[in-house]
């Protein structure tokens, strides 16, 4: 229960900031499948004005709106009201569902000055014909039963009328709910202990009678176990109607009697998704079947908990949750102690350190506070570790509450899992994001865009891969709306927190395909149709952290990101020798004005990777041409000068490459670019200074 448990505490911990964006007893409603309806009324319950919010169109943000509801209306299978936002069905003036509603707000009337508002207006019956004379032309024909109806109420002294933003009116409907919870508990205890009274009379008369010689006291011990067992019959009666159908429990988070959740919430990963995590016990479906003979001994939380798990699990997942379709990645610090519940604020942005930007918060954690108690930082070195950028230097300092890694998951549309959970000190959860950064990292070109998607700079930075291009890279791209590809990422992202995590060894077959596809660029870096070699030297700096992590996996030396002119292994100087091949021509097509990418080197390398001898000859074939127009650049020395390292034997043979190879040609393509720009810089340099 470790994991319930942290999620109520970190809840109640910052119950005053969530309760404004997740109050309790709430649901969410939005328009990404139907359109929204919003009536305006005062006080007095008189009608102003109607509007619709229109179904969400593909580039337009997704409007969510917080209503209050019971446990029962919550998973309403049949005709249950809401107490206050409902559908049209239920408001529009007549009906069983309407009846059935009115009857319900009548007892909450004065539970606020916007209850009895809409109490006043919905009791006039008007809502259909005030929708018919006064509603704009577009809502009418959007207008449908199951179309959700919102009210804004223009009370004397406030200022916002939107009811689904009113944090007070939340708080009162939940404390308001709690209490009737709570009455219902306390009337439940009081007549259990009565009822067990009445049993342990009955028993001691019973006892009694059967020691007892005397006939005359027999029958009078009779006649009191007649009228005692009467009263417990009625005390049992007055117990059941005082449950009416509420489940009472030993919470298994707290520990205490309470109500118990006999439905738990929804929307947790996706405001319009019905996964749940935790499913309805219930008769009919037998959710609870094996040893159990009642649902509530399969699983007993109670509805405060729910509630307040349920919500937080929703902030974290919302706000800073790592998503993939039906997948989020969410991390939280756990605070055990005072010396533990404050955490350093976040950085700010520093010109000198590209990478200790940090992300902007979202309009929960604006909150220095909340940011501090849930560990903001935290989750923001998990994206970043996540993203491939280094951890900020401010997680490295000072006390840190525990930390929890969890990866939710829909199994199917209506059941969420538990797919990875961890809970680790700071020291270990630091550690591992700088093992992960340390044993995985290549060199890496940023392209830094505008605002409408134009490069402005490429930088270059060292740093472990992001788990995107790791997956990009082992599995290419996806195709449109693509539900394999989808899934086969979410598996792809939890083998990769995994490793992170577990210090799990990194998967042989991600190794193996991301060799293969970045030796295969015409296959696998083409994008409109055009040969990229942007992509293409993404997927190998991406392959070559991955060959180098394998290595270090298996406590192998592992290569430099810098041309390492002693070594002469095989592999390595295979490598080298076809980016010298493809630095050689690219260079001889640019001194012809000739812009196509596609070198013989590019062409054939797929099976150069298999057969690099003989592969070589028909590569250098090609280049003959070209080395007459540039046998004095550096490309074409260092043709010559790797073609003398090889051993005896090792040039001849025509075996496979290992992944090694990329390292090479990523290296000697890097080193020849630095030399020429150095020579460039200097011809410059005294350019300028003969001027």
């Amino acid at each position: 229960m470790g994991l319930w448990q942290n999620l109520c505490e970190a809840y109640t911990a910052n119950e005053e900031l969530l309760r404004k964006n997740y109050p309790l007893s709430t649901t969410t409603v939005n328009n990404s499948t139907k359109p929204l309806l919003v009536v305006s009324i005062d006080a007095e319950g008189t009608f102003k004005s109607v509007r619709l919010i229109p179904k969400k169109a593909k580039s337009e943000p997704l409007n969510v709106f917080v209503i209050p509801v019971t446990e029962a209306s919550l998973n309403r299978t049949g005709p249950c009201p809401n107490p206050l936002f409902d559908q049209y069905a239920y408001l529009k003036g007549e009906g069983s569902k309407f009846e059935l509603y009115l009857a319900e707000l009548a007892k909450r009337k004065d539970l606020s000055r916007e209850f009895n508002a809409v109490y006043l207006y919905l009791s006039k019956r008007t809502l259909a014909q005030d929708i018919d004379r006064l509603a704009p032309k577009e809502v009418k024909p959007a207008l449908k039963d199951d179309t959700y109806v919102l009210f804004e109420v223009e009370l004397p002294g406030e200022t916002n009328p939107l009811l689904w933003e009113n944090e007070t009116l939340m708080e009162c409907w939940h404390n308001y709910y709690k209490g009737i919870c709570e009455k219902a508990a306390s009337k439940e205890q009081e007549l259990a202990s009565a009822f067990r009274n009445e049993e342990r009379e009955v028993a001691q008369l019973e006892s009694e009678k059967a020691h007892c010689k005397d006939k005359t006291r027999k029958k009078e011990l009779q006649t009191l176990i007649k009228d005692k067992k009467v009263q417990r019959g009625q005390v049992a009666k007055e117990l059941k109607e005082a449950m009416d159908g509420t489940v009472f429990c030993q919470d298994m988070v707290s520990g205490n009697r309470a109500i118990s959740a006999i439905s738990h919430p929804k929307k947790i990963v996706n405001a319009a998704g019905n996964a749940k995590l935790i499913s309805d016990n219930d008769k009919e479906n037998f959710t609870y079947r094996g040893r159990f003979s009642t649902s509530r001994e399969a699983f007993a939380v109670s509805y405060d908990s729910s509630q307040r798990a349920h919500q937080f699990l929703r902030y974290i997942a919302y706000e800073r949750g790592i998503k993939c379709d039906s997948q989020v990645i969410v991390t939280f610090t756990i605070p055990k102690s005072k010396e533990d519940s404050y955490l350093p604020q976040p950085p700010v942005s520093d010109s000198d350190d590209l990478w200790s930007e940090m992300l902007e918060l979202p309009s929960v954690d604006a909150n220095v506070g909340l940011a501090s108690d849930t560990g903001f930082d935290f989750s923001n070195a998990l994206r970043k570790a996540i993203e491939g950028y280094r951890i900020d230097p401010v997680l490295r300092a000072g006390r840190h509450a525990p930390t929890m890694i969890v990866i939710l998951d829909a199994a199917t549309t209506g059941r969420l899992s538990i797919t990875f959970y961890r809970e680790m000190t700071r020291e270990d959860y630091l550690k591992k994001l700088q093992d992960w950064h340390a044993t995985c990292k290549w060199q890496f070109i940023r392209i830094i865009k505008d605002e409408k998607g134009n490069k402005i700079d490429a930088i270059k930075y060292t740093g472990a891969p992001s788990i995107d291009a790791i997956i990009t890279c082992v599995y290419g791209r996806a195709r449109g709306k693509d539900t394999g590809y989808n899934k086969m990422k979410k598996r792809a992202r939890e083998t990769m927190v995994r490793c992170i995590f577990d210090n799990s060894s990194f998967p042989r077959n991600f190794l193996i395909q991301a060799v293969r596809r970045a030796s295969a660029p015409l296959a696998n870096s083409v994008i409109n149709s055009k040969f990229n070699r942007s992509a293409f030297m993404q997927n190998i700096s991406v392959a070559c952290a991955l060959v180098n992590k394998s290595l270090k996996d298996e406590g192998k030396e592992p290569y430099g990101m810098s041309i390492e002119q002693e070594r002469n292994d095989r592999d390595y100087l295979y490598g080298r020798l076809l980016a010298a091949a493809d630095k050689l021509e690219e260079y001889a097509l640019f001194k012809k004005g000739n812009k196509r990418q596609e070198t013989a080197a590019i062409r054939y390398m797929q099976t150069f990777s298999q057969k690099p001898y003989s592969t070589w000859n028909t590569i250098h074939q090609t280049l003959v041409p070209y080395i007459q127009q540039v046998k004095n650049s550096l490309a074409f020395s260092e043709l010559q000068q790797i073609h003398g390292k090889f051993q005896e034997g090792d040039f001849e043979n025509d075996a496979p490459l290992s992944g090694v190879y990329l390292l090479g040609y990523y290296c000697e393509r890097a080193y020849i670019e630095q030399k020429v720009s150095e020579i460039s810089n200097k011809n410059n340099d005294k350019t300028e200074e003969s001027k």
